[in-house]
Parts: structure tokens; sequence; C-alpha cells
């Protein structure tokens, strides 16, 4: 028993430190003690291809021990098989989901670039749009200030025009010597 010690803290120094593949706890289903022989005539036996096997002390515990190492190798087995059929199938989808990032990393890149382009543009057509509405209002004034300006001077010519009309109208009727009739030939003559 004490070779047996020997080798499983042996074994488990191996598995868990040198080859660093599982842990102490996993190692315990990673270490079997069997014996092949023992193993193989029990099969034969079974099979009846022999009639007495060779067996020692403690048979029946390797032969557990032994059933419990083929029920851990055929899992190791299958998912180490399971693990290569979808390794390439992984590697694949990993290299697609990089080429996929890098394409949504540049179309990033390329929009971030456009929309501080557009951000500046934008900007610009906004200062040139305050300028254009300052302009617009300070014209806007101006023609305010120069309608009111000529409707003013108009009125003033106007009304001085319209005034002297008037005073010489009032002349002209006081140097009028005929009397008015509103017959239209006599109208014509009054009109001269």
């Amino acid at each position: 028993m004490q070779v047996r010690e020997q080798h499983m803290l042996r074994f488990k120094q191996f598995l868990v430190d040198e080859l660093k593949v599982c842990n102490e706890a996993e190692a315990k289903n990673r270490i079997f003690f069997i014996s092949a022989r023992e193993m193989l005539d029990a099969r034969m036996k079974a099979k009846g291809l022999i009639h007495k096997a060779y067996q020692m002390d403690g048979h029946q515990y390797r032969a557990m021990e032994f059933t419990n190492f083929e029920s851990q190798f055929e899992q190791i087995i299958s998912k180490s098989a399971i693990n290569t059929k979808f390794e390439a199938h992984q590697r694949r989808a990993r290299e697609i989901v990089a080429a996929m990032r890098a394409n949504i990393e540049i179309v990033n890149n390329v929009a971030a670039k456009k929309r501080e382009s557009l951000e500046e543009e934008l900007r610009s057509k906004e200062e040139i749009f305050k300028q254009c509405y300052s302009n617009w209002k300070e014209f806007e004034r101006n023609a305010i200030v120069e309608v009111k300006r000529l409707r003013a001077e108009v009125h003033l010519k106007v009304s001085a025009d319209f005034y002297e009309e008037i005073y010489r109208l009032e002349a002209i009727i006081d140097k009028f010597d005929y009397k008015f009739v509103d017959e239209p030939r006599f109208i014509k003559d009054y009109k001269k």
C-alpha cells in the first residue's frame, strides 16, 4: 500500500505541477492502478476463450478501477474528438468575428470622420447664415429708415407742389374774365 501512495503522489505532481493539465481533485480520476493481465484474462474467461483467469489478491478492486478507467478514457477521447472536430470551425468563427470587428472599426472610424466633417460644415454654414441674417436685418432696418425718409420727402414735395398749384389756381381764377358755362364747347376754352 505504501508503494501505491508513493506512485499516487508522484503521478499527481506530474499531472498537476509539471503538465498542468488538471487540478488535484481531477488528478484522482486520472490515475489508475490496474493489472492488464488480470483484465485480459477476465475478459477472455467471460468470452469462454480460457477456463481459468489470472487473479491476485485485490483483483476485484482493480477490476472496478479498470472499469472506471475505461469510462474516464472514453469520455476524454470523446471530448478530444469533439474538440478536434470543432476546433477548425471555432478557429474560422474567430477569424470571421475578427474580420467583422475590423470592418466595424473601419466603418466606425469613417463614420466618425464624416460626422466631424459634417459638424464642421454645419458650423461654417451656421456662421454664414448668421452673417447673412445679420446683413438682412441691417438692410431691412436701413430700408425702413430710407422708406420713411422718402415718404416724408415725397409728402413734403407733394404738399408743397399741391399748395403751390392751389395758390396759382386762385390767381388764374381771379384773372379769368369769362363766365363759367358747363357746355362742352365752352369747357374747351375754359381749359385753355
